[in-house]
């Protein structure tokens, strides 16, 4: 908890999105994820952050505009939005970089910085 308080003093934020938990076989891995989501969401939510989630499906449907995408057309898509040759890393990497494009697409502050 402490190194998530630093780096929100060191990156400030106003808004943030995180993926909704899905378990699909392994409930230990499902847990530990729950475990580190709800730190982190009590952290940002203790600064006064709204926090939205959304599924894994909203997030393919935003990026790719297919809900049943697989993760190479996740990558893919994510890759050449933000202009990147490659998303570096594992697959939950192009996740998140997901979760960040889908959360710009949805959140009703976009509209406002759009307009300026």
């Amino acid at each position: 908890r402490h190194d998530m308080e630093a780096l929100l003093d060191e990156h400030p934020i106003d808004s943030a999105a995180i993926e909704q938990v899905f378990v699909n076989r392994n409930r230990g891995t499902a847990m530990a994820v729950a475990r580190a989501s709800g730190v982190i969401m009590e952290t940002i939510a203790r600064r006064g952050i709204v926090i939205a989630e959304y599924s894994p499906s909203q997030m393919k449907m935003a990026v790719t505009g297919s809900g049943s995408a697989d993760k190479q057309q996740v990558g893919a898509v994510v890759s050449m939005r933000l202009g990147l040759d490659t998303v570096d890393g594992p697959a939950d990497v192009a996740d998140a970089l997901g979760i960040a494009l889908c959360h710009a697409q949805h959140h009703p502050r976009r509209a406002q910085v759009a307009r300026r």
